[in-house]
C-alpha cells in the first residue's frame, strides 16, 4: 500500500497547493509501470513543494532590490498602469502578498509600481505619472495590474535588464523595494550594467510569461513580507 496525492489544485496567485491524499495498492505488472508511478508522485510532490514549505511555517522574505533613483511616490491608484495607448507589448501582472509564515495574506498591502516604456525611458509627474501607479492587495491578498513589457535602457557600456519596479508596504511589516525580472533576458547577471548589487539573477524574483486564456501574455509573481523588528 502507499500513499498516492489526488486531485492536486496549485493556486498561482497565492503559491498554496491544495490535494487530497488517498491510499491505492500498486499491482506491480511490469517494471515499466513501476517507475511510472514512482515518477507521478515525484512530479505531485514537485508541484505541490511550497505546501510542504507552508507546513513548516517560514518563507523566506522576498529579496529587496535598489530603489534606484526614478521613485515618486504619490501616483495615481489604477490597476492599469500602461494606458491603453501606450506602445509596446501587453502584460498582466499578479500575484499575492503574504506573511513569511507561507500562508496568512496580507489585505490591503500598498503596492507601488514605475517602469520604462517599451524603449527604455521613464516618466514623471508632469507626463501625468506615465507608467506608474499605485494599488491595494483585495481581501484574499491578491493583486494584478496591466502595463506593458518595459525596455532596457543603458548604464555606461551595458545595459540593464527589462524590469518593474515594485515597492510594498504594510503597518507593522518592514517596506519591500524590489524589481520583478523576466526569464531568458541576456542582460540579467552576470550581464547586467548594474552589477552584482541588483541581484538579477535572483530566481525568486524572475518570472515567466506563459498565454492565458483569452491570449494574453501574464506572469506571477508572489511577495513574502517580514515584520518589523525580525
Amino acid at each position: 500500500m502507499i500513499q498516492l496525492f489526488e486531485n492536486a489544485r496549485y493556486d498561482k496567485l497565492t503559491g498554496r497547493c491544495f490535494y487530497d491524499i488517498k491510499e491505492i495498492e500498486i499491482v506491480y505488472v511490469s517494471g515499466e509501470r513501476t517507475v511510472i508511478k514512482i515518477y507521478f508522485i515525484i512530479f505531485i510532490f514537485s508541484i505541490c513543494l511550497y505546501s510542504f514549505n507552508a507546513s513548516a511555517g517560514f518563507c523566506p522574505p522576498t529579496q529587496n532590490d535598489v530603489e534606484g533613483p526614478y521613485y515618486l511616490p504619490d501616483a495615481p491608484f489604477r490597476t492599469e498602469i500602461a494606458a491603453p495607448e501606450e506602445p509596446g507589448d501587453r502584460i498582466i501582472i499578479k500575484g499575492g502578498v503574504l506573511q513569511i509564515n507561507c500562508k496568512t495574506a496580507l489585505k490591503e498591502a500598498l503596492i507601488e509600481v514605475w517602469q520604462t516604456d517599451a524603449g527604455g525611458k521613464y516618466y514623471y509627474k508632469v507626463e501625468g505619472y506615465r507608467l506608474r501607479g499605485q494599488l491595494k492587495t483585495d481581501k484574499n491578498g491578491v493583486y494584478e495590474f496591466s502595463t506593458i513589457k518595459p525596455g532596457r535602457y543603458k548604464i555606461g557600456g551595458g545595459y540593464r535588464p527589462a524590469h518593474i519596479h515594485i515597492k510594498v508596504s504594510y503597518p507593522g511589516y518592514k517596506t519591500l523595494v524590489t524589481q520583478i525580472y523576466f526569464r531568458d533576458d541576456p542582460y540579467l547577471w552576470p550581464n547586467d550594467a548594474c552589477g552584482g548589487g541588483c541581484k538579477s539573477d535572483d530566481s525568486k524574483r524572475i518570472i515567466f510569461l506563459e498565454t492565458d486564456k483569452d491570449g494574453r501574455l501574464e506572469g506571477t509573481f508572489r511577495i513574502y513580507l517580514g515584520k518589523d523588528g525580525l
